[in-house]
């Protein structure tokens, strides 16, 4: 609870209108966040639920991991081949829960951008952001996010998500998608061709 407390005294300081947080059940998945928010009082009146997914690039062993933080709608595809290519990385795979718990300090469940705010000024130079435009856009209205804690919930509009990444020190790598673009890009599947049917065989010749 303290560091929550600390949370939302930072966002009131970085000029966030109301960024105080409602307590709910504890939740593992956005389908569990939405139940446990429709039982909760206080909300706004309109807000977008989000997912934060952290990515690990392919890496030599000798190199320092340099995680990938991606935060979009809970509607967005997340595709992990178009952050790579924006980003200049191979092969990226969802993080471990050794590294949520070793470089974000947080666990699967709660993760959101605000556990930036607790990486190791060791690391936090080696991670890279990826924001969803659609999060920022002027009629994006309020976002939801848990802060450091999957049983609470904080809500927030895009530019305050914006200064608060700013206000990350060393965070040096961040970068605004625009993930429908990308979608809209991508190629339709190719469909599948039609099942041949097997030829009856050959009637045999009547004999003399």
């Amino acid at each position: 609870m303290a560091d929550i407390s600390a949370l939302i005294s930072k966002l009131g300081s970085l000029g966030v209108g109301d960024s105080s947080s409602v307590e709910h059940a504890a939740v593992e998945n956005n389908e569990q966040w939405a139940a446990a928010l429709a039982q909760t009082s206080g909300l706004p009146a309109s807000y977008t639920l989000t997912k934060t997914l952290v990515f690990k690039p392919k890496q030599p062993k000798s190199e320092p991991i340099a995680p990938v933080v991606v935060v979009i709608k809970e509607t967005t595809t997340a595709s992990s081949k178009a952050i790579g290519a924006e980003l200049k990385l191979k092969d990226l795979r969802l993080a471990n829960e050794d590294v949520l718990k070793d470089i974000f300090k947080t666990a699967r469940g709660s993760v959101s951008p605000f556990a930036l705010g607790q990486v190791p000024r060791a690391d936090i130079a080696n991670v890279r952001v990826v924001i969803d435009k659609a999060l920022l856009a002027a009629d994006a209205g309020k976002i939801a996010f848990h802060p450091l804690s999957s049983a609470h919930t904080v809500f927030i509009d895009g530019a305050a998500l914006q200064r608060y990444i700013s206000s990350i020190d060393g965070l040096q790598h961040v970068v605004e998608m625009d993930f429908a673009a990308v979608a809209a890009a991508a190629p339709a599947a190719a469909p599948k061709p039609a099942a041949k049917k097997a030829s009856a065989p050959a009637p045999k010749a009547e004999e003399p």
